[in-house]
């Protein structure tokens, strides 16, 4: 005998509901799962270019002719206060100084002042396993003062 009425058409509605669910829920959390890492990834990225953009600042306005003229490990040690990011040392942090026309090279006025930082992690992303994510940024800016 086939049961009709209100209660087997909830019965079934629900069944096609859980199938639906299972079928598209592993879907739904990879889906987030990446955006999320993208996001972090991207997130790091910004911030480490963030970092180094400062401390190519402080490198251009502050020459060796300046009051309190910028070594290399000062500008590390900035690129290293502006980054949230782990394992970041000052050995991922390359200061390099090079002449214009006209410039007379290091740490002097008119002089083209890089910073420049390679870094490397480990990523843990779910459903795919690890991958390496590498951040490989650089700035320059003309000492000028």
């Amino acid at each position: 005998m086939l049961k009709t009425g209100p209660r087997s058409l909830i019965r079934d509605c629900d069944a096609q509901a859980v199938i639906e669910l299972a079928l598209l829920m592993p879907l739904f959390i990879l889906t987030s799962f990446g955006t999320f890492e993208c996001g972090m990834a991207l997130m790091n990225y910004v911030n480490a270019t963030y970092a180094i953009r400062v401390a190519s600042r402080y490198a251009s306005i502050h020459s060796s002719s300046s009051l309190s003229p910028a070594t290399t490990a000062q500008i590390q040690s900035i690129v290293a206060s502006n980054i949230f990011v782990a394992n970041v040392t000052s050995g991922n942090v390359y200061v390099t100084y090079s002449t214009l026309s006209g410039g007379t090279g290091g740490n002097n006025v008119g002089s083209l002042v890089g910073v420049r930082i390679v870094w490397g992690q480990n990523l843990n992303i779910p459903f795919y396993g690890k991958s390496n994510f590498n951040v490989n940024s650089q700035t320059y800016r003309v000492i000028t003062q």
